[in-house]
């Protein structure tokens, strides 16, 4: 028997298994994907984004750094044939909002990093938000830096924000609402503050003075990560937590005033443009090849109360 013949499957199997361990611990390979694809408020295109990065195959996940994305439209007659309209961004996507039927979208994009000392280490977020008219010109919106996660000493528990800076136009697209949230500790307990602000669109003029919400007022069980926030059918704006029926509501350029909602679930989605249709179709991208896909959904995602 030729024993160097032998041994040939049994090292062919051996690097095999033992290639993605090499590539996990020594490189990281240019990829990229599609993701975040959203209607416009009037339900005639699609707008998505197409995110570059380096990636490490790891065992059991894959590692991701360095991220850029360019922001695409395509019309919903030629769903596939798509315009790149803007980018490359540095940052993962934050938000993406298109108001085709007012001229423009609005991008947001963050990246992450930390600081503190060991006992309250705390994760700092710069966000940012641009509004890009349908020529693919670009204005800055607002840019902040925020903590969106701590552990509040002497009790070991982590508090964790989705977003801390949010920019939401209003269903017509005519206002965008601005808020800045930040998490801190207080008495081994976090505390949320959050900053409304409202400016027009698209010349981005400010539209009465920022307004400080008593966030305690809506999550008196101090549940930082519950707080939802959205635009209602009439033009006003909402801020309550998740699943209650009661919220600060606020005119822009007016006060806070705390009162009932219009219907349950009203701020998910928060405006016009999102996932849904406004007759419940429902569009997703294919994040290998890019593919637009659309499919007839219940109407329970739509925006609006009365549209459910």
């Amino acid at each position: 028997m030729n024993t160097a013949l032998s041994t040939l499957p049994i090292l062919a199997t051996s690097l095999v298994l033992l290639f993605p361990a090499l590539l996990s611990g020594c490189f990281w390979l240019p990829m990229s994907d599609w993701q975040h694809a959203v209607w416009s408020d009037d339900g005639e295109g699609v707008a998505f984004v197409q995110r570059s990065f380096e990636g490490q195959i790891r065992i059991g996940h894959k590692a991701e750094r360095a991220h850029e994305f360019e922001v695409y439209t395509s019309s919903l007659s030629s769903p596939d044939n798509a315009t790149q309209l803007a980018g490359p961004f540095t940052g993962n996507v934050a938000g993406l909002y298109f108001m085709g039927s007012a001229g423009y979208l609005v991008v947001g994009r963050t990246s992450r990093g930390t600081s503190g000392a060991d006992d309250d280490a705390a994760e700092v977020e710069t966000w940012a938000y641009d509004l890009i008219g349908l020529d693919g010109v670009v204005n800055p919106v607002l840019e902040t830096g925020g903590t969106s996660e701590v552990e509040c000493q002497g009790e070991g528990i982590g508090y964790h924000l989705d977003s801390v800076l949010d920019v939401i136009p209003s269903p017509d697209g005519s206002i965008l609402a601005s808020l800045v949230s930040s998490l801190s500790c207080e008495a081994a307990l976090p505390v949320q503050s959050l900053t409304l602000s409202f400016l027009q669109a698209p010349g981005l003029q400010a539209i009465g003075e920022p307004l400080d919400i008593d966030t305690g007022a809506a999550l008196p069980d101090g549940d930082v990560s519950g707080l939802l926030s959205g635009w209602l059918a009439d033009g006003s704006f909402a801020i309550a937590a998740w699943g209650e029926e009661d919220g600060w509501l606020i005119e822009p350029g007016g006060a806070p005033v705390w009162g009932a909602l219009p219907g349950e679930d009203c701020l998910e989605p928060p405006t016009t443009s999102g996932e849904f249709r406004a007759d419940g179709m429902r569009v997703w991208i294919d994040e290998d090849d890019g593919t637009i896909n659309f499919a007839d959904e219940e109407q329970s995602e739509v925006f609006g109360c009365d549209a459910r």
